[in-house]
């Protein structure tokens, strides 16, 4: 647009009006066609990235919330509200992408553990079943991928932190150095946690060292039995852990 166009437009001069309405008016409309192709496409790449997250984990890899924000993006473009669309579908896509990294991540873990395990006998369960005497207490480190706040020699908080999950959070030295405590972890808060296979950054767990034998044995029984699971739901032997003694 020139500069007698930018005046006319600014609504200095009534001569040329027809001219300048039109000319102001067709901007706007370029831009608003651009906006709606950018974000058929976001939401278009969002559908691509969800439906390969579901193919590769068998739809286990897949957050709760992500098929519900996709559905946001959707509405949001037949809606015409274009930006809302591209922020939505930018966050699915977010989701799907994090869910397929953490579903490959946590079955390598456990490709692991088990091998460890068959090759050099169980974890040393008995030895995180005591208080460990030696952690002090107001202790702050960085553990896994959050940090550990020591209350106590039996008790502890640990704020969650990108990336982590209850299989890792278990397998830091400083919480048990065994991945397959984790339903401790659970179990303890069960309010906090609706599937244990879905935490978020920024959230607390307690975490209990003084755990005695049986709820040991029980934690480390489901963790090695517990079979398959879906993101965002808890799985039937989940629920039968934690009402469990």
């Amino acid at each position: 647009m020139n500069r007698t166009s930018r005046r006319l437009c600014a609504g200095g001069l009534a001569l040329g009006v027809s001219l300048a309405l039109s000319g102001c008016a067709s901007q706007p409309t370029e831009e608003a066609g651009q906006l709606e192709e950018r974000a058929a496409r976001a939401v278009s790449q969002a559908e691509d990235a969800v439906q390969t997250t579901r193919q590769e984990t068998d739809d286990q890899g897949l957050w709760k919330s992500t098929l519900g924000t996709l559905d946001d993006a959707r509405s949001s473009l037949e809606d015409g509200n274009y930006e809302e669309a591209i922020d939505a579908a930018e966050e699915a896509s977010d989701q799907a992408e994090k869910g397929l990294e953490q579903y490959r991540e946590e079955q390598e873990q456990h490709k692991l553990a088990v091998k460890s395990a068959k090759n050099s006998g169980d974890f040393p369960e008995g030895e995180w079943v005591g208080s460990g005497g030696d952690r002090a207490a107001g202790e702050r480190k960085s553990v896994a991928n959050g940090t550990l706040v020591i209350e106590s020699d039996t008790e502890g908080r640990y704020q969650v932190g990108n990336g982590d999950t209850l299989w890792g959070i278990a397998a830091a030295d400083a919480i048990y150095g065994d991945p397959f405590a984790w339903p401790l972890i659970y179990k303890s808060n069960s309010r906090e946690i609706n599937d244990p296979d879905l935490i978020f950054p920024d959230q607390e767990f307690e975490i209990e060292w003084g755990v005695d034998a049986a709820s040991r044995d029980a934690a480390v029984q489901h963790a090695k039995t517990r079979g398959s699971w879906r993101l965002g739901e808890p799985e039937a032997s989940d629920l039968e852990y934690l009402e469990s003694n």
